[in-house]
């Protein structure tokens, strides 16, 4: 079997605590019994609907927090560029400044990234 495996482990001991779980609240074990084909398929189709509006709501948030991470690298690359501008306010800082919002910049990429999430760069 796959004990060793630490992905399998955690979900047989959330099968353990689930079944639990049930028994706490429901007094009995799952039976065929307790309900009939239609019951066990209406059951379970209303599980999969609650669990299709979890996913999605991962996925917003997921959404959310790439497009937040999006507006940051943008203020950063939109900063770094403002610095570059011949009229640039501070000409003692200006290559500091620069510095400073690249790196700010690949740090929010590196942070997407490890997340999973492909940022859109300068000239996408």
């Amino acid at each position: 079997m796959n004990e060793n495996n630490p992905i399998i482990s955690e979900v047989i001991d959330k099968l353990h605590r689930q079944q639990e779980k049930g028994l706490q609240k429901y007094g009995v074990e799952v039976k065929t019994s307790s309900n009939d084909l239609k019951g066990w398929l209406e059951h379970a189709q209303q599980e999969a609907i609650d669990f299709t509006t979890y996913l999605e709501a991962a996925i917003q948030k997921l959404a959310e927090q790439e497009q937040i991470l999006q507006d940051r690298y943008d203020r950063h690359i939109s900063l770094k560029n403002e610095c570059m501008q011949s009229e640039y306010h501070d000409p003692e800082n200006r290559l500091a400044d620069i510095l400073i919002h690249s790196k700010n910049a690949s740090a929010v990429y590196q942070i997407a990234a490890s997340l999973g999430f492909t940022l859109k760069t300068e000239g996408e």
